[in-house]
Protein backbone atom coordinates (compact mmCIF):
# COMPACT_ATOMS: atom_id res chain seq x y z
CA UNK A 1 0.00 0.00 0.00
CA UNK A 2 2.56 2.60 0.83
CA UNK A 3 4.71 1.87 -2.22
CA UNK A 4 1.30 2.48 -4.29
CA UNK A 5 0.70 5.86 -2.62
CA UNK A 6 4.30 6.63 -3.47
CA UNK A 7 3.75 5.54 -6.75
CA UNK A 8 1.12 7.40 -7.13
CA UNK A 9 1.39 10.51 -5.26
CA UNK A 10 5.41 10.45 -6.40
CA UNK A 11 7.42 12.59 -8.68
CA UNK A 12 7.03 9.62 -11.19
CA UNK A 13 2.71 9.84 -10.53
CA UNK A 14 0.78 12.91 -9.76
CA UNK A 15 4.06 14.70 -8.14
CA UNK A 16 1.72 16.03 -5.45
CA UNK A 17 1.69 17.01 -1.97
CA UNK A 18 5.48 16.18 -1.03
CA UNK A 19 4.64 15.79 2.83
CA UNK A 20 3.28 12.60 2.38
CA UNK A 21 6.51 10.80 0.43
CA UNK A 22 8.68 10.75 3.47
CA UNK A 23 6.23 9.60 5.57
CA UNK A 24 5.11 6.74 3.29
CA UNK A 25 9.06 5.58 2.56
CA UNK A 26 9.16 5.37 6.63
CA UNK A 27 6.22 3.07 7.08
CA UNK A 28 8.15 0.80 4.43
CA UNK A 29 11.17 0.69 6.17
CA UNK A 30 9.17 0.15 9.38
CA UNK A 31 6.96 -2.42 8.22
CA UNK A 32 10.41 -4.24 7.09
CA UNK A 33 11.57 -3.66 10.43
CA UNK A 34 8.00 -4.76 12.56
CA UNK A 35 7.62 -7.90 10.87
CA UNK A 36 10.21 -9.10 8.41
CA UNK A 37 13.82 -8.59 10.06
CA UNK A 38 12.86 -9.39 14.11
CA UNK A 39 11.17 -12.42 16.07
CA UNK A 40 7.36 -11.61 16.39
CA UNK A 41 6.31 -11.51 19.78
CA UNK A 42 2.60 -12.74 20.47
CA UNK A 43 0.04 -10.21 20.77
CA UNK A 44 -1.36 -9.36 24.61
CA UNK A 45 -3.94 -7.18 25.51
CA UNK A 46 -1.40 -6.66 28.98
CA UNK A 47 1.16 -5.32 26.76
CA UNK A 48 -1.36 -2.45 25.25
CA UNK A 49 -2.00 -1.09 29.01
CA UNK A 50 1.57 -0.65 30.08
CA UNK A 51 3.87 2.14 30.06
CA UNK A 52 4.20 4.67 27.74
CA UNK A 53 1.60 2.21 25.87
CA UNK A 54 -1.05 3.78 27.79
CA UNK A 55 0.06 7.20 26.36
CA UNK A 56 0.03 6.08 22.94
CA UNK A 57 -3.46 4.54 22.77
CA UNK A 58 -4.76 7.39 24.49
CA UNK A 59 -3.22 9.63 21.74
CA UNK A 60 -3.74 7.22 19.33
CA UNK A 61 -7.23 5.51 20.07
CA UNK A 62 -9.06 7.34 22.19
CA UNK A 63 -8.56 11.21 21.12
CA UNK A 64 -9.16 11.00 17.36
CA UNK A 65 -12.64 9.19 18.43
CA UNK A 66 -12.90 13.22 19.62
CA UNK A 67 -12.88 14.04 15.96
CA UNK A 68 -16.36 13.02 15.22
CA UNK A 69 -17.78 15.71 17.86
CA UNK A 70 -15.10 18.20 16.56
CA UNK A 71 -13.60 18.29 19.58
CA UNK A 72 -10.14 17.41 17.94
CA UNK A 73 -8.01 18.21 14.96
CA UNK A 74 -8.58 15.87 11.39
CA UNK A 75 -5.08 15.45 10.74
CA UNK A 76 -4.89 14.20 14.06
CA UNK A 77 -7.05 11.73 14.05
CA UNK A 78 -5.88 10.50 10.96
CA UNK A 79 -8.28 12.23 8.71
CA UNK A 80 -6.31 13.55 5.93
CA UNK A 81 -7.87 11.97 2.93
CA UNK A 82 -11.48 11.45 4.38
CA UNK A 83 -13.41 14.01 2.43
CA UNK A 84 -14.55 16.19 5.32
CA UNK A 85 -11.77 18.70 5.59
CA UNK A 86 -13.12 21.87 5.75
CA UNK A 87 -11.82 24.30 2.98
CA UNK A 88 -12.12 28.20 2.78
CA UNK A 89 -12.39 29.80 -0.80
CA UNK A 90 -11.18 33.91 -1.12
CA UNK A 91 -13.59 35.68 -2.91
CA UNK A 92 -11.33 39.29 -4.48
CA UNK A 93 -13.22 42.30 -6.00
CA UNK A 94 -10.35 43.89 -6.59
CA UNK A 95 -7.53 41.93 -7.97
CA UNK A 96 -5.52 45.58 -8.73
CA UNK A 97 -5.17 45.32 -4.44
CA UNK A 98 -3.37 42.63 -3.92
CA UNK A 99 -1.18 42.00 -6.60
CA UNK A 100 0.85 39.42 -5.19
CA UNK A 101 -2.59 37.56 -5.28
CA UNK A 102 -3.55 37.72 -8.40
CA UNK A 103 -2.28 34.92 -10.14
CA UNK A 104 -4.01 32.66 -7.84
CA UNK A 105 -7.31 34.39 -8.66
CA UNK A 106 -9.66 32.32 -11.40
CA UNK A 107 -12.82 34.23 -12.76
CA UNK A 108 -15.66 32.66 -12.26
CA UNK A 109 -15.04 29.38 -10.88
CA UNK A 110 -17.00 29.27 -8.00
CA UNK A 111 -20.75 30.20 -7.01
CA UNK A 112 -20.19 31.91 -3.71
CA UNK A 113 -18.37 34.54 -5.21
CA UNK A 114 -21.04 35.66 -7.50
CA UNK A 115 -18.57 35.41 -10.66
CA UNK A 116 -15.68 37.39 -8.89
CA UNK A 117 -12.56 36.29 -9.06
CA UNK A 118 -12.21 33.28 -6.70
CA UNK A 119 -8.95 31.83 -4.54
CA UNK A 120 -8.97 28.34 -3.57
CA UNK A 121 -6.85 28.11 -0.13
CA UNK A 122 -6.28 24.52 -1.21
CA UNK A 123 -4.43 25.07 -4.53
CA UNK A 124 -2.94 28.40 -3.81
CA UNK A 125 -0.86 26.15 -0.63
CA UNK A 126 0.07 23.60 -3.15
CA UNK A 127 1.16 25.88 -5.51
CA UNK A 128 3.44 28.02 -3.26
CA UNK A 129 4.58 25.68 -0.21
CA UNK A 130 3.96 22.29 -2.46
CA UNK A 131 2.11 21.38 1.15
CA UNK A 132 -1.88 21.16 1.97
CA UNK A 133 -2.91 24.29 4.21
CA UNK A 134 -3.74 22.98 7.87
CA UNK A 135 -7.14 21.95 7.68
CA UNK A 136 -9.23 23.65 10.77
CA UNK A 137 -11.73 26.03 10.81
CA UNK A 138 -9.60 28.47 13.26
CA UNK A 139 -6.11 28.11 11.14
CA UNK A 140 -8.14 29.64 8.34
CA UNK A 141 -9.49 31.97 10.38
CA UNK A 142 -6.05 33.65 11.66
CA UNK A 143 -4.81 33.65 7.96
CA UNK A 144 -8.23 35.52 7.17
CA UNK A 145 -7.26 38.23 9.43
CA UNK A 146 -3.97 38.85 8.35
CA UNK A 147 -5.39 38.90 4.92
CA UNK A 148 -7.54 41.23 5.71
CA UNK A 149 -5.09 43.34 7.86
CA UNK A 150 -2.39 43.39 4.30
CA UNK A 151 -5.49 44.04 1.82
CA UNK A 152 -8.14 46.07 3.48
CA UNK A 153 -9.31 47.47 -0.18
CA UNK A 154 -9.38 44.65 -2.15
CA UNK A 155 -12.59 43.59 -1.00
CA UNK A 156 -12.02 40.58 0.16
CA UNK A 157 -14.70 38.22 1.05
CA UNK A 158 -14.09 34.97 3.20
CA UNK A 159 -16.08 31.40 2.72
CA UNK A 160 -15.62 28.66 4.48
CA UNK A 161 -16.77 24.77 3.62
CA UNK A 162 -16.85 22.22 5.88
CA UNK A 163 -18.70 18.82 4.62
CA UNK A 164 -17.52 17.38 7.80
CA UNK A 165 -20.12 19.55 9.89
Amino acid sequence: MHLFILVFLGPFGLNYNRIVWPWNFAMIIYLYLIFLKFEQVPFSFRTVFTSWNNLVFVFLGILPALNFAGWWDNYLSSGVYSGKLPQMIICVKDTSKCRELKRFCKTGTHQFCDGSNAINLQYWSMAETQMAPYPEIRAYEILQHKLEAKYPAAGLTFVYINPGQ
